[in-house]
C-alpha cells in the first residue's frame, strides 16, 4: 500500500456537522418500553425509524482503481462537490488530478445524489485523469 492509500478505518476526530462524513455509523438501538423485553412491537418500531433515515440520507462507497475504499453517508441533497473534496482531502490528492464516475458516466460537481438516481449502498468509482493528446 502507498503512502497516499489508507486503509478505510472511521476518523472519529472529524466534524460530525458536515453531511459528507467518511464512516458508516451504524443505527442505535433503542430499549423496549416494557421493561426491555424483545417483543414484536419493538422489532417493528425500529424499521420505521429506518426508513425515514433512509429517506433522506446514502451510504455511498468511493473505490479507487488500487482497492481503496472510503465510505460516505451524505443526504440526498449534498453536491457531489462535497464527497469529491473530501475524498481528495482524505486521500491526499488534488481534484483536478482525478476524475469520479457513476454507472459509467462522469460525474459532475454541482450534480447531487438524487439527480444521479443514488440509492443506499452505490458505488462511485475514482480514475486517475488523463491529460494529454496529439498535437500535430
Amino acid at each position: 500500500m502507498s503512502d497516499l492509500e489508507q486503509p478505510n478505518l472511521p476518523n472519529d476526530n472529524q466534524d460530525t456537522r458536515d453531511s459528507a462524513t467518511p464512516a458508516i455509523i451504524s443505527p442505535p438501538t433503542e430499549s423496549n418500553e416494557n421493561g426491555g423485553a424483545a417483543n414484536e412491537q419493538g422489532d417493528s418500531g425500529q424499521p420505521k425509524e429506518e426508513k425515514t433515515e433512509d429517506k433522506n440520507r446514502i451510504n455511498l462507497k468511493v473505490v479507487d482503481g488500487n482497492g481503496g475504499e472510503i465510505f460516505f453517508k451524505v443526504k440526498r441533497t449534498t453536491p457531489m462537490k462535497k464527497i469529491m473534496s473530501a475524498y481528495c482531502v482524505k486521500q491526499g490528492r488534488a481534484e483536478d488530478s482525478v476524475r469520479f464516475f457513476f454507472d459509467g458516466n462522469r460525474v459532475n460537481a454541482t450534480q447531487t445524489p438524487d439527480d444521479l438516481d443514488m440509492e443506499d449502498n452505490d458505488v462511485v468509482e475514482v480514475h486517475h485523469a488523463q491529460l494529454g493528446g496529439f498535437c500535430v
